[in-house]
């Protein structure tokens, strides 16, 4: 039997599906690639849009915007009205005359928050005991603490809900241990929705909680905690931030890059070089770098140059406003 032209059909079977197998691969890590030009070219565009708005280009801040695709165009126009609100307020705040901290509580309150602390020791149904929680808001008071660490311990999670939403106004660091009770919860979605009562508070005391947040089994924990922070923008949360930028998620390092680049505080660009530019994260360099060059107006090769450029002009170098 003539073995020679069987040896050829598999030798040349074998080969086409070699150049197949090989050619799939390409084919597989092409969209790889494409994505990280594209995620790159997409966080250029959010710092030219930035950089443009802070210096109060309008035109071209309508141009960029207009060149967005209409999904990123609302996310991005989002951001920049909230900048923008956010600023707004600082400065109202800074030109108000200081008000007392807190108000004294008339009879009618103590009523409420007592009818509160009753329904949650009566046995009552979780209806009632949400109902009676529920009045609560629009007080704004640490008077309602007590009753909403009471509330945090009911197996109920509705109740457990609005007892939060009793102290998302309040916007002092009084509700911090409240909170830390919070992120304790079972649900993670008490956890997350926690975090938001932190939004208002410009305090380095947060950072205990966000610290929290961000080592959370949960991504959708972490990923609020790094969005408190993006919402606050101010340099309380610069030791937050400085942890996100070491997690082991891509979207909270992403963010947090993002969000430090815009707090103008030399600690920001610190944290953008120590952390940044010494990660094992290739992109997280890359990221670091392109941020520190937003912020400068200056180029550099490596952590090196930018460290030794910043240690010459950190103590006189301006940000933008």
């Amino acid at each position: 039997m003539n073995l020679k032209p069987i040896l050829l059909f598999v030798f040349l079977s074998s080969l086409m599906i070699f150049n197949f197998g090989c050619g799939k691969k390409e084919e597989e890590k092409a969209p790889v690639a494409k994505t990280k030009v594209v995620v790159k070219t997409k966080k250029r565009k959010i710092r030219a849009i930035k950089s443009a708005a802070k210096k109060k280009n309008k035109d071209e801040v309508e141009k960029m915007l207009a060149a967005l695709p209409p999904n990123e165009r609302a996310k991005m126009e989002k951001m920049l009205k909230k900048s923008a609100e956010r600023k707004k307020e600082k400065k109202v705040d800074e030109e108000n005359v200081k008000l007392p901290k807190w108000f004294e509580p008339n009879q009618e309150v103590k009523d409420i928050v007592d009818k509160a602390s009753k329904a949650l020791r009566m046995g009552l149904s979780d209806e009632e005991k949400v109902k009676a929680i529920e009045d609560l808001e629009g007080i704004d008071h640490p008077i309602v603490l007590e009753v909403v660490n009471e509330a945090l311990d009911e197996p109920n999670e509705e109740v457990r809900e609005a007892a939060l939403d009793a102290v998302m106004e309040i916007a002092d660091p009084v509700v911090l241990p409240t909170v830390m009770k919070a992120l304790d919860d079972e649900s993670p979605d008490i956890r997350e929705y926690a975090l938001d009562a932190l939004m208002d508070i410009n305090d380095e005391s947060i950072n205990d909680a966000l610290m929290k947040a961000l080592d959370d089994e949960n991504a959708d924990v972490r990923d609020n905690a790094v969005d408190t922070m993006l919402y606050i923008e101010e340099p309380c949360v610069l030791p937050s931030l400085a942890k996100a930028m070491d997690s082991e998620d891509q979207d909270v390092r992403e963010k947090a890059i993002i969000t430090i680049e815009d707090i103008p505080d030399p600690r920001a660009v610190d944290a953008l070089i120590d952390k940044g530019l010494l990660s094992d994260d290739d992109e997280l360099r890359e990221d670091a770098l392109d941020s520190i060059e937003f912020i400068t107006d200056h180029e550099f090769k490596n952590y090196s140059e930018a460290r030794a450029w910043w240690d010459q002009n950190r103590d006189t170098f301006k940000f933008d406003e």
